[in-house]
């Protein structure tokens, strides 16, 4: 959430919302901070997007 916080969503196999957790294990923080700047260079940029 902000490069030390993680909130995990979790769900059902039927997609009903099944509660969250927090985190601030600093492992864990820094993949999704780096899978997320992965995932983040390489969109399409918001006026480029054709469905």
């Amino acid at each position: 959430m902000d490069g030390r916080l993680i909130l995990w969503n979790h769900f059902t196999g039927n997609g009903t919302r099944a509660g969250g957790e927090m985190s601030d294990a600093p492992t864990a923080a820094a993949l999704c901070a780096s899978a997320f700047t992965a995932v983040w260079e390489r969109a399409v940029p918001y006026d480029e997007y054709k469905p």
